[in-house]
This record gives structure tokens, sequence and C-alpha cells, in this order.
């Protein structure tokens, strides 16, 4: 059957190649045999007349071949018409590249970026997921489920900043968990560890940490916190890959972390995620729940915390002892983050570089100085930097302002998603929150993010980019 549906793919695809291209093959087939007419009347022409025909067959041939190859359908990375031919037979051919369903519970892509992780960032226990919001709601699941030691209660607390995404915050109420939301620092945008201390109770359980923009709190401090309090950490690490605290990289710290592969960030896949965890009970129970509950990824024997009685008829491969979704990542993506995974520290510094050439750039020019100010860097922290954020000052019309940027070609956004705490989602859920977050709130009304790519900016980009700046202040 699987034979039939690749000759069936193969035939769909041909046939529409053939009508995309069709007037190309027409003016081939017509040159054919126009080329088989000339030579069945060879003997009535003259030498000359002979050669000429051919030589104008020889240049249509040539000229219609030479537009196929340039119009025949490519890819995003502009491949030539070889490689979208084994692009294309790879994908209909290798089981591999699109998942199979006997067999095969990890691609060769995706274990690649699992070894990557396990040498570069010392991680043990990582698994490739679909997204960095999936990885999120795998660690919340996990510390919840069932198979594992110590899990967590219903209501019990967990300490998120009010500075959040949507994904980082939703799997803790999806998971019958309590949120508390906690201030951010106005300077740095990441959590307030004041405000945090201040907010552990008895039933606080968890810190889920959120690294803003690839920059971090004090991580010393951090961990003081949660060493005192016992706290499961979780580290948020999907706009921070590559930035280190101290020369230890971000999303090491942590009892789980979280990285994303999304289109707009650092590194990229298109989609893809990764989550992380230090203990190997919570690694068969996160690879479980990624695929509908599926044992056959886990280990065996004594090591296995699945033990149930045996089937005769229960096949070892097709065995569920746990609850599960799909979040299983494509080798697609997998392919594509891996290769730039693997110029990490090149995309590192670039971003760094336009980091610091458009913030002096900003910083010289008197008018943008007394309008905006800027994010206040730790010394400490290496940042591979997602976006360059900036705070206007309280007497610029916000929404004019950023209107103004979008005519000359800028686009912005809020930092993370703004004060979460004043998304409207709470009031349809019915959802009671404490909205007295002072500094979250502050740079939800002044503060936004510009893009910041791993292309070099020139000399140029930064001028227009200030022009445009200044212009949209007057």
């Amino acid at each position: 059957m699987i034979e039939n549906l690749k000759s069936a793919s193969k035939l769909n695809s041909m046939l529409k190649m053939f009508k995309s291209h069709r007037i190309h093959f027409s003016i081939t087939f017509i040159s054919l045999l126009f080329f088989f007419s000339i030579f069945s009347i060879a003997n009535y022409l003259s030498e000359k007349t002979y050669i000429i025909y051919i030589s104008i067959f020889i240049l249509i041939f040539i000229a219609n071949l030479w537009l196929l190859l340039l119009t025949f359908p490519r890819t995003a990375t502009r491949t030539s018409i070889l490689s979208h031919i084994f692009i294309r037979n790879r994908i209909l051919n290798n089981t591999n590249l699109i998942g199979a369903e006997i067999g095969v519970y990890q691609g060769e892509y995706s274990e690649q970026i699992f070894n990557y992780f396990k040498k570069k960032f010392n991680l043990k226990f990582s698994t490739m997921v679909n997204s960095g919001s999936s990885a999120n709601l795998l660690a919340f699941q996990t510390l919840i489920n069932p198979y594992r030691k110590n899990r967590l209660k219903v209501n019990d607390e967990v300490l998120i900043p009010a500075l959040c995404w949507p994904t980082s915050f939703w799997p803790i109420i999806q998971s019958n968990l309590k949120p508390i939301f906690v201030d951010c620092n106005k300077n740095n945008f990441n959590i307030d560890l004041d405000d945090l201390e201040r907010k552990i109770t008895k039933k606080t359980k968890c810190l889920m940490l959120i690294h803003v923009l690839g920059h971090c709190a004090n991580m010393d401090q951090v961990m003081k916190i949660v060493k005192r309090y016992k706290l499961i950490l979780i580290e948020d690490n999907c706009e921070g890959i590559g930035s280190t605290y101290k020369n230890k990289l971000l999303g090491t710290y942590g009892d789980f972390s979280t990285f994303s592969f999304y289109s707009s960030h650092q590194v990229s896949g298109g989609e893809g995620g990764m989550l992380n965890c230090k203990d190997s009970r919570d690694y068969q129970i996160i690879k479980t729940l990624r695929s509908h509950g599926w044992s056959r990824e886990t280990s065996s024997g004594r090591d296995s915390i699945y033990k149930h009685k045996k089937d005769k008829y229960l096949d070892p491969k097709f065995t569920f002892c746990n609850s599960g979704y799909n979040l299983r990542p494509t080798e697609a993506c997998a392919a594509i983050a891996l290769s730039q995974l693997k110029r990490l520290n090149q995309i590192k510094r670039l971003r760094m570089t336009n980091y610091n050439k458009l913030k002096a750039t900003l910083e010289n020019s008197k008018v943008c100085s007394e309008n905006f100010s800027f994010m206040e860097v730790n010394k400490n922290i290496s940042e591979c930097w997602l976006a360059f954020p900036i705070i206007l000052k309280k007497n610029i019309n916000r929404k004019y302002f950023l209107d103004k940027l979008l005519k000359y070609g800028i686009d912005t956004r809020p930092i993370i998603s703004g004060d979460f705490s004043k998304q409207p989602v709470f009031e349809k859920y019915k959802i009671k929150m404490q909205k007295t977050y002072k500094n979250s709130n502050f740079i939800h009304k002044y503060g936004f993010y510009i893009g910041l790519y791993s292309e070099p900016l020139s000399k140029k980009n930064l001028v227009d980019l200030k022009e445009c700046f200044i212009k949209s202040l007057n």
C-alpha cells in the first residue's frame, strides 16, 4: 500500500509539473518533430540549407531547455533543479524525513539536535518537540503526572512574571495549578526578585522564569531563592538561546528548560522546540506524553517507570502507559534548525554587534536620547539578543509614534505581550488576578521593540533608521 501511495504521489507530481510547463514541453515536442522532418527530407536539401535548419533546431531546443530549468519550481533556499528533484524524492521515499509508523521513534535530524544540546549545554535529557509552547505544556504536564514522585497537586502555586507570553502562562491553568504573577524589574524587564520573595507562600512549589529578549535576572540570586524555598525551576529560554550568565548558558540552571525554533527567533526551523530536564524519570514521562502516551521510546527493564500486567497479545511497540499528545517535531524543521544551531556562535556575535551599533546610534542622537530610554544591561550577561527594546518618555503619544514608524516600514511589537494581566481573556474565563504590577504596567504602556536580525547592519541602515525615528517623533 505504501508503495502504491508513493507511485501515486510521483504520478501526481509529474502531472502537475507537466501542466505547469506544458508550453515548454510543447515547444520541445514541436522542435523534435521539426528535426525528424528535416532529417527525412535531407536528401532533397542543399548542404547549406540543411546546416541552417539544424542550427535553428539546436538553438530553439537549447533556449527552451534553459527556460525550463529557470522556471522549474524551486525551494525557499533557491536550490537548483537537481537539488529540487533530490529533496522532493527524499521526502517521498525516505520515511525518516516525514516520520514512520513502525520502528523509527526519532528521526536522524532530531537525534542530531539531541546530541548538540547534550554536548553544548551539557543536558543529558533533551527532547525535541513541535514548538517552544509545547515544551512549556509538557513541562507542567510532567509535574502533575501520576508517574512522577512528589507530583504537584491541584491549586499548588506557580510564580510567573507578569511580563510573559500566553503559552508560558496557560499551561499552568491547563494543569490545574494556580499562577501567581510577579512584577518585573523596571530597568532590565526581567522578574523583580524582591517581589518574587514577597509572593512566596507555603503553597508555592514552582517558579516559571522567563529570560526576556536574551537577557536575564541575576541568576545567583534566583538560585539562592530557589534553593531556600525548595522550588522547582522552569526556565523559559525561548528568547535566550546562546545567552550566558557568568559564562554559564541560560537553560542549564533549571530542573526544566525550554527552547524555541520559531521563525522569528535567533535559531529557526520554521517551527520546533526543545524540552530539557535533569531527572531520568521525568524524561521518560516527557517522552510518552509527547507521543500519544507510547512507552516504546522509554527505557526498559529495571529502569522503566512503566510497570504493567503483560498481555500476551500486547505488542511492545504499541503499548500505551500514560496520557499523551502528539507534539512530535517534523524532520524538515529539525534539519533546518540544526543547520542554524551549528552557526549559533556566529549568530550571537552578529546580534550583539547589531544591538551595540543600534544603541550607540540612537544614544548619540540628541532627539532620540531625550525621548528614549534603554534596557539596563548586566555586565555578567553575554546576550544572544532576540530584539532591540525601547522605552518611550511619558510625554510621547505612543500610538501616533508607532503608527508613523510603520509608515516608514519599521514594524514594532510589545515587549513579549506587555503586562499579561491586562489581557481581556481573564474576563472571559473569569480568572481573578491581582492587578497591581506597577513596573510591568509601565513597560506595557511605554515599551516596545524592533527586530534585530542575524545580518550585519550597515552605516546606511543605521542612519536611515535614526532618521525615521526622528521624523516619527516630530
